[in-house]
């Protein structure tokens, strides 16, 4: 028996769940997008991380050694009587502090190689074979004058939001289309034989055609409900993008704000941080010489170690937030599907 039905769309019905289908793929596409958007964010976020504890450990690493330097120059006071076992003490317990402080980094570098390996999907030893990062100082993208807001309308989560109101604008009126009449014209053709021998008879062919007309008059309440709740879809699809928007919006107007900030910290941070390490070399230089006490030589060590560590976590910050910028920008996505695949529709 070959059989085949076919439907007149005459309201449209076929056509608008079509294009239905279609935008809840390209929202389905686009919600994928976001995620990858996110992953690649985490990702680059992480690595920053990682070169932000590498410039801390450079910073320990500087400390331990000058630490060692002046244990080595009091032992040497002592010994000659110029200076007492408390300062000597006070110089041990210091380089004890630093060396801690150095292996507590140590371990954090570990746990953001791990964590990276994580997000790359891999395991462990992929985090640990990454090399150190190479991120020089100064190579922060300038901040343009203006930054157009309909940018992000490029951001994949808009984009499905949009593609999802698309959707239920179409499934209303599909909706709609239910309350006419449907028409069905079915052809089938068979061969009423039993037994190989009448196969190819003509006597044993049948053949059958029809229509069906489906007049929904005695469904008017269930469709009107069905017509209710599409209205309700598409409310919520609509409020959704109203939110997503409001979201991006500040987001980028969050991240604007805090690149500025840091940008302003920062010229600051490097005044001091400058002012210190010079402060630092001259107390060293004063305590071999014996002209200083050990007292000053610690203070000049204590603020020219915060200065340092201060210059790195809010370069490495500004980076940090640069990141968070191009995502709440859309990481570069772009929707081609509108003009391409949209127009391929029938109208």
């Amino acid at each position: 028996m070959i059989s085949a039905t076919y439907a007149f769309d005459l309201w449209g019905k076929n056509r608008e769940a079509l294009k239905s289908s279609v935008s809840a793929v390209r929202a389905s596409e686009a919600e994928a997008e976001q995620v990858k958007l996110t992953l690649s964010s985490a990702i680059a976020r992480a690595y920053n991380e990682l070169a932000r504890l590498y410039a801390l450990h450079d910073i320990a690493q500087d400390e331990v050694k000058q630490r060692r330097d002046v244990l080595r120059v009091t032992n040497g006071r002592v010994t000659m009587g110029l200076e007492t076992e408390v300062e000597e003490r006070t110089a041990q317990a210091n380089l004890a502090a630093s060396e801690v402080a150095l292996s507590s980094l140590d371990g954090s570098i570990q746990r953001t190689r791990y964590q990276l390996g994580a997000l790359l999907g891999r395991g462990p030893d992929r985090g640990l074979a990454i090399s150190r990062p190479a991120l020089a100082t100064g190579d922060e993208v300038r901040l343009p004058d203006n930054l157009p807001a309909d940018l992000v309308s490029r951001r994949p989560d808009i984009v499905a939001a949009r593609w999802r109101v698309d959707a239920t604008l179409h499934d209303i009126k599909v909706a709609k289309a239910e309350f006419y009449p449907d028409i069905n014209l079915s052809l089938a053709m068979g061969l009423d034989a039993f037994g190989w021998g009448r196969l190819l008879h003509a006597a044993s062919r049948t053949a059958s055609a029809g229509s069906a007309i489906h007049l929904p008059i005695f469904d008017g309440g269930a469709l009107r409900a069905q017509l209710k709740g599409r209205y309700a879809d598409f409310d919520f699809a609509v409020a959704n993008y109203n939110e997503t928007l409001v979201n991006a919006l500040t987001d980028v107007a969050t991240q604007l704000s805090d690149i500025r900030a840091v940008d302003t910290q920062i010229g600051s941070a490097i005044r001091t941080d400058t002012a210190a390490q010079r402060a630092l070399t001259l107390a060293l230089a004063q305590y071999k010489a014996g002209l200083t006490t050990q007292l000053t030589v610690l203070n000049a060590q204590t603020n020219a170690l915060a200065s340092s560590q201060v210059v790195a976590n809010l370069r490495m910050a500004r980076r940090d937030r640069q990141i968070a910028l191009a995502a709440a920008l859309g990481g570069g996505y772009t929707d081609t599907s509108d003009s391409t695949k949209q127009a391929a529709l029938p109208r």
